[in-house]
């Protein structure tokens, strides 16, 4: 998972990078910035995203981003954590904006 600005988990805080660490309460409550990014209040979470400080959403490689769309279609979210507000808002917004606008595309499956 090289080329992700920070660290990756699943819902019970096991890192999916081989050889960081997984997540401690001590590790996320230096991360204050927190925001849920699903399709609903009552989704489930599917993966953690611990970001680093300098985070940007480009910077982020696009099977992830495509990942992450694909598990909030399923009905699960994703939880970001960051140190800054900043890193963690342009995430999240812009993986909503991702979502809405592939929840807008027509469906290629369905009949004509």
């Amino acid at each position: 998972m090289i080329g992700f600005p920070g660290s990756i988990y699943d819902a019970e805080g096991t890192s999916l990078i081989t050889g960081l660490p997984d997540l401690t309460p001590e590790r996320i409550s230096l991360h204050p910035c927190r925001s849920m990014v699903a399709r609903d209040a009552m989704s489930p979470v599917a993966q953690v995203w611990l970001l680093a400080d300098d985070a940007e959403f480009p910077a982020i490689p696009r099977a992830f981003k495509e990942a992450a769309l694909a598990l909030m279609s399923a009905g699960r979210a994703i939880l970001i954590l960051s140190r800054r507000p900043e890193p963690g808002a342009d995430v999240r917004d812009e993986l909503l904006a991702g979502f809405e606008l592939a929840d807008a595309l027509p469906d290629e499956n369905a009949a004509t």
